[in-house]
């Protein structure tokens, strides 16, 4: 919703992913591009299922276990040589956190209370905080963090929403007494009125 409300095309998970590593995501547009991929993806579909049946593997321990061999059985067999043989792979910069770049990244805005809900479940934020929303990372090892600006805000899990206390409106603001004074003599509504009455000796007298 926000790509399109600031005219952007929308990303996916991934592509939001490589961007902040700097990859560029070169999307498979022609058919012969498809085409491959498909036929890759039939094959792991129909060989791969094959093979774990036969090695009686049903457990996801076994399967990585195993995949180890399969890949490597299986690029050997099918793969093509590149048409440019430099490795183009980039050293990971220091300090970069994996953790917190490949997770899925969830906007919500920040309540008065200083709860945000997130997936059903409500959390309280509980240090500072940079605007009115918050972002909740969830991470590929599975922890969950969220974050306000560029500060991680720790927060703790409710079981509940908070309930908020209504506080009456004279106790929440009081309200000051107001003190009428009367208008000088020399103000403008007055001084037709206040010339008249210096006129005449101080004494004057309204016409009934």
């Amino acid at each position: 919703m926000r790509e399109e409300l600031e005219n952007q095309k929308a990303q996916s998970e991934f592509e939001k992913a490589a961007e902040r590593l700097g990859i560029r995501v070169i999307h498979a547009h022609s058919a012969p591009a498809k085409g491959r991929i498909e036929r890759s993806f039939r094959t792991d579909q129909d060989r791969l299922v094959k093979e774990l049946r036969l090695r009686n593997i049903s457990t996801l321990e076994e399967a990585n276990r195993f995949l180890e061999e399969y890949w490597k059985n299986h690029n050997q067999r099918f793969s093509v040589a590149a048409m440019e043989p430099e490795d183009f792979h980039r050293p990971l910069a220091a300090g970069t956190d994996l953790n917190a770049i490949l997770s899925v990244r969830t906007e919500h805005p920040v309540r008065k209370d200083g709860t945000i809900v997130h997936r059903g479940q409500w959390y309280q934020l509980m240090g500072r905080r940079t605007g009115g929303k918050a972002e909740v990372q969830e991470q590929c090892n599975g922890k969950m963090r969220i974050v306000s600006g560029e500060r991680i805000v720790p927060y703790k899990k409710l079981a509940k929403r908070l309930e908020l206390t209504a506080v009456p409106l004279a106790q929440a603001r009081p309200r000051l007494r107001q003190v009428k004074r009367p208008a000088a003599d020399s103000h403008p509504w007055k001084e037709a009125t206040y010339k008249l009455r210096i006129a005449s000796g101080g004494k004057l007298a309204l016409a009934g």
